[in-house]
């Protein structure tokens, strides 16, 4: 058995062949593993990884992308305060990209990982990517509802690098719903207009 039995173990949660393997693995592999086994859920081969192996909690793939912002794509909640409360993993640290883990987590629609992030690991809610995504985008975006209502108190006029704000993001997915919560709940300002001159009726009109 090689490698690829080792990072199938990992995928597996199956721990002792884990703990049988993992000699036989490069350091980027062992890496690699780490950001699998955080995607899967499987905490005892992260703790065993981490703590028995020496392996980085904070090595990152070609992208930047950590096993804390894995965890946090798939919901893996207990993961993820592993990380954080016992590993010391900062939250904020983005991806080259300039997605944070509460970013990843609002992309997903894991809402209830976005609240964790935020209540109780400091995660800013605030903060965008590079391109001037805001999880309150990615949550209007795919007509999250839930994510939105949790987000009405965060910059709710922001604009991306295009012009586009979050009841526009809205209005191209076609989510009334989600419009008319953040013109009515959230005050956002539907006549702001994007670089290209649109607002979010023209998005809504295009989606018809």
């Amino acid at each position: 058995m090689g490698v690829l039995e080792f990072i199938d173990a990992v995928l597996e949660g199956n721990l002792a062949t884990v703990q049988m393997l993992v000699h036989q693995a490069a350091i980027l592999e062992k890496e690699e593993a780490l950001r699998w086994a955080a995607w899967r859920g499987h905490l005892a081969v992260v703790q065993y990884l981490v703590e028995k192996c020496g392996v980085d909690v904070n090595a990152a793939d070609s992208d930047g992308v950590t096993a804390l912002m894995e965890a946090a794509s798939t919901g893996m909640v207990e993961v993820i305060g592993y990380l954080v409360n016992q590993c010391n993993v900062d939250v904020n640290t983005p991806t080259r990209a300039g997605n944070t883990v509460l970013i990843k987590a609002a992309s997903a629609g894991n809402i209830e990982v976005v609240r964790y992030l935020a209540a109780e690991c400091s995660a800013d809610v605030n903060v965008a990517s590079k391109n001037g995504m805001t999880t309150l985008m990615k949550a209007s975006s795919r007509g999250n509802i839930q994510g939105v209502k949790y987000q009405c108190g965060t910059h709710v006029n922001g604009q991306d690098k295009t012009g586009e704000t979050a009841v526009m993001k809205a209005a191209a997915y076609g989510a009334i719903d989600v419009i008319w919560y953040l013109a009515e709940k959230c005050g956002a300002d539907v006549n702001v207009t994007t670089m290209d001159g649109e607002t979010a009726l023209m998005k809504a009109a295009k989606k018809r």
